[in-house]
């Protein structure tokens, strides 16, 4: 989760964030995941969703949480600072029955898609049925530093965005070694069952992991993708 914020954030600054293995300039980050990386993240925010023919909180095979970040330049976004919105996306039931090609040209190839809200965060303008429940950047950012424990991250210039500070490298030093602990190494493990490092291309994967994808789009909207395995 902290690296999702930091991801975000690296985004949001232009800046290069050293937690990450990338800068701010490509169009796509990829991680490994699997549908219970997606239920850590719900617990971990208190994110709830119910999508079309499936049971409250669900992660089907293919099912995607969806982070889109929007800058201050697109419309959708009525602040000048960045905001996110947050969806579950899935294939319907019938659709996966059916092996239905999906596409948003017709209704019934559309993936179903619903509207997340971050306890403590998303709002939606007034007056616009159709506007997105954005939440500030800054504003998620500070919630992930306080679901997170940063003792229980091992990469330090990691644990140190967690914790709000400078990383060692950014003060131009060499971070010494890190005692370990139970929760450290369990945290190591599973650090390293969920990230693989960034790529360049969007391209769509069918494997028995799953993909977390930051994508750029035009008038700087990012979205980060989580879809669990099939």
């Amino acid at each position: 989760l902290s690296h999702i914020a930091a991801s975000l954030t690296q985004w949001e600054s232009g800046q290069r964030e050293p937690a990450l293995a990338h800068d701010p300039s490509p169009r796509l980050v990829y991680y490994a995941a699997h549908d219970t990386n997606l239920l850590y993240l719900a617990e971990l925010l208190g994110l709830k969703w119910l999508s079309h023919g499936y049971q409250p909180n669900h992660t089907p095979p293919g099912g995607a949480l969806v982070f889109e970040a929007f800058g201050p330049a697109n419309p959708a976004n009525p602040l000048d600072e960045w905001q996110i919105a947050l969806y579950f996306d899935i294939q319907t039931p019938l659709q996966i029955r059916e092996l239905t090609v999906l596409s948003d040209d017709d209704p019934a190839t559309t993936p179903s898609r619903v509207p997340v809200t971050i306890p403590g965060c998303s709002t939606k303008a007034e007056g616009d049925p159709h506007a997105p429940l954005l939440c500030p950047l800054s504003t998620f950012t500070r919630l992930v530093r306080q679901a997170v424990q940063p003792e229980c991250i091992t990469p330090p210039d990691l644990r140190a965005f967690a914790e709000g500070k400078a990383s060692a490298r950014s003060r131009g030093s060499h971070p010494g070694p890190i005692p370990l602990t139970n929760a450290g190494i369990f945290a190591g493990g599973a650090m390293l069952a969920l990230m693989i490092v960034a790529v360049w291309v969007a391209v769509e994967r069918r494997t028995g992991g799953g993909m977390l994808v930051v994508t750029r789009e035009k008038m700087e909207n990012v979205s980060l993708v989580s879809v669990p395995g099939v």
